[in-house]
């Protein structure tokens, strides 16, 4: 019975892979084979052979106790190893994560300065239009002012009148006014031409300021416009006393007749004869007549 239970026992663990058995186990492998060696020690004839297996299986089990022991020494090294690796990659995930957030939180502040720059970029782009408008806008007014001030129009249906001629014709019309006519000459155009002028002169008259730009101003004002811009010198300043106003009297060529127009230079109202309309400041019936 001893020597089955000696040879049940080398069988087994000759048949194992010694190497992958646990301690405990082996340890009890080892009692139980030692136990057996003892038994078998008392019988003859296979009994030394068997001592003699048995103490080289109980040497291989020591080495292959050995080399599990190194084996669990090299694992714990491994499985340390491993544990200080998996410690070193959660402690950078977590520094990942705070650089996330932290990398996130910057976008959203680059996202959020986007934002303002594509405001104040879209409110100069306004302001640049507002700029752009208005350039147009003193394009056109000195456009308009250049016209003004070198128009595209020449009177060419003139006459010349000598001061003598226009001299009488004034003291047909208005007799009771004094004359001043200090040219030898005197451009008229036609009534056509002098309505022309006259809307040039429309858009280049200012607006009214009591004394500093008022009804004198105007009216030789038209006088020095007709002159300087048209080469004409038939608007003649005319100072009504009684109304104590001036307008301006302006000689045309008519083929209906050779009476002078009255012009109002601040509406560019234009009168035949000023006593036939009641909305005048008052009847010409004297005063002074200026030409130069």
């Amino acid at each position: 019975m001893e020597l089955e239970r000696i040879q049940k026992a080398i069988k087994v663990l000759m048949g194992e892979d010694i190497c992958v058995l646990e301690k405990d186990r082996i340890n009890v492998l080892s009692n139980d084979l030692t136990t057996c060696l003892e038994s078998a020690a008392e019988d003859t004839g296979k009994g030394n052979l068997i001592v003699q297996n048995a103490f080289q299986t109980i040497h291989m089990l020591e080495e292959s106790i050995a080399e599990v022991t190194q084996n669990k020494i090299i694992f714990e090294e491994d499985l340390a190893e491993a544990l200080y690796e998996i410690a070193t990659l959660d402690f950078a995930v977590k520094e990942f994560q705070v650089n996330s957030t932290d990398f996130i939180s910057k976008i959203r502040d680059l996202n959020d300065e986007l934002e303002s720059s594509e405001a104040e970029c879209q409110e100069l782009i306004n302001d640049n239009q507002v700029l752009l408008d208005n350039l147009s806008s003193i394009t056109l007014d000195f456009r308009n002012l250049d016209e003004i001030l070198n128009p595209p129009f020449h009177p060419t249906d003139c006459m010349v009148l000598s001061r003598g001629e226009l001299g009488r014709i004034l003291t047909l019309n208005y007799p009771d006014f004094a004359q001043e006519l200090l040219d030898t000459e005197y451009l008229i155009p036609s009534l056509e031409e002098t309505l022309i002028i006259l809307s040039y002169w429309e858009r280049y008259k200012k607006e009214y300021l009591k004394n500093r730009r008022d009804c004198d101003n105007f009216g030789f004002g038209l006088n020095s416009y007709g002159s300087f811009t048209f080469g004409v010198n038939h608007f003649l300043p005319l100072w009504d006393y009684d109304a104590v106003h001036v307008y301006d009297l302006a000689m045309v060529i008519s083929p209906e007749d050779s009476t002078p127009r009255i012009i109002e230079p601040q509406t560019i109202k234009i009168w035949k004869n000023i006593a036939d309309d009641p909305s005048t400041l008052h009847p010409m019936l004297r005063g002074k007549i200026f030409g130069f």
